[in-house]
Parts: structure tokens; C-alpha cells; sequence
């Protein structure tokens, strides 16, 4: 059997398995590109992350606008009751990119070392 990998921060994880973002026990809705990019943005805490990476490692090569990248970061923010001006988790880095906050620390579940 694989190994289920989830990525928890403050009150949510993202839970591999189901493909779906998680509130305690409430599903949040999010489009399967939205979610990808918020996992990627999560597995990469606290650096830039630039708008060229995202498209290569998210959308995989494909054409993708700036117009796309913004549509699924305000679903992000709106599913994480985040806001631009204030991010808790997700700062617009100019014009570069995107950084994921620490403020909860992101941790990894599992693995449990003994």
C-alpha cells in the first residue's frame, strides 16, 4: 500500500488521498489546478516561489496567464479566509511570485519517527 501523504497548516490540511483541502472536518471546495498550486506552495514554505515554476511544476509547461495564476490564488485566499493585504498564509511577492507563510508552521504528516 502507498503511504498517504498529507501537509497540515494552522486549521487545514491537504489530504492526498481524497484530493481535497480539509478544515478540521469540513471539505473546502477547490478546483483540482487551485489545490495543486496551493500544495505545491505548501510543500515550498517561506521562500519565493516564482510565477515560471509554478506553471512548469503546476500546470506542467502549459501556456498559463497571470490572469490564471491570480484566479486561482484569490480561490486559494478565499477558501483559506485569507486577504492580500494582510496574508496569514499567502503573500504576493510583486510582480516575481508567491511565498507561503509559516504562520502556523507547515508540518509534514505523517512521517512519525520513533
Amino acid at each position: 500500500m502507498g503511504q498517504e501523504h498529507h501537509l497540515a497548516f494552522g486549521p487545514f490540511h491537504l489530504d492526498d488521498a481524497q484530493g481535497r483541502l480539509w478544515q478540521g472536518a469540513q471539505a473546502i471546495a477547490l478546483r483540482p489546478q487551485s489545490l495543486a498550486l496551493l500544495r505545491y506552495l505548501v510543500e515550498h514554505p517561506g521562500r519565493l516561489v516564482t510565477k515560471a515554476e509554478l506553471r512548469q511544476h503546476v500546470w506542467a509547461g502549459t501556456h498559463v496567464t497571470d490572469t490564471v495564476l491570480r484566479v486561482s490564488v484569490h480561490e486559494i485566499r478565499q477558501a483559506l479566509g485569507d486577504v492580500a493585504a494582510a496574508p496569514l498564509y499567502l503573500e504576493t511577492v510583486g510582480r516575481q511570485g508567491y511565498r507561503f507563510l509559516l504562520g502556523d508552521a507547515p508540518e509534514v504528516l505523517p512521517p512519525l519517527t520513533p
